[in-house]
């Protein structure tokens, strides 16, 4: 996988995890190449993954991404993709939309973003577990390429604690 793929997916990790998605080309040959991404079945998340606890996602049917792969190398994702989501201990739940674009080490709009153990996070650094935030607004990180850690993330904007919205 080249290394312009590699942030875009780890970026997204949480929403194909959460909305268990497969491609589907649209556009043979074209450029740029657009690829939407549909939902399939829900998942779950174990505990120590993003929350302390054991994670559901179930997608809603109109939930999407569509991949935009310029010719110059971009790649720039877009998503509508509401999920509903559930602490499997407490059965607390939220339904979390998100609306964003994605490019290069950037986003902007409604997103959830799983943050791995050591990442920096818009909240400083992340613990064992993890963390899913919610991110409303513009974010930029910067990703060591040979480890894929984040090692600086800003937000102009808000975090939202997932994790904490759902253990309430």
């Amino acid at each position: 996988m080249s290394k312009e793929r590699l942030h875009p997916l780890r970026l997204t990790c949480i929403t194909a995890s959460v909305l268990a998605l497969v491609a589907v080309p649209t556009a043979m040959g074209a450029k740029p190449i657009r690829t939407v991404i549909s939902p399939l079945s829900p998942i779950t998340l174990p505990a120590g993954l993003g929350c302390s606890f054991p994670l559901d996602g179930q997608p809603n049917p109109k939930a999407r991404q569509t991949i935009m792969e310029f010719s110059d190398g971009r790649i720039v994702t877009f998503g509508h993709a509401n999920a509903t989501l559930t602490n499997l201990h407490t059965g607390a739940s939220i339904l979390w939309r998100s609306r964003y674009r994605l490019s290069d080490n950037s986003g902007r709009g409604r997103f959830f973003f799983l943050f791995f153990p050591g990442d920096q996070g818009p909240l400083g650094e992340v613990g064992e577990n993890g963390a899913l935030l919610g991110l409303v607004g513009h974010f930029q990180w910067t990703a060591d390429p040979l480890t894929d850690v984040i090692t600086s993330f800003t937000l102009n904007g808000q975090a939202m604690d997932i994790c904490a919205l759902l253990s309430s």
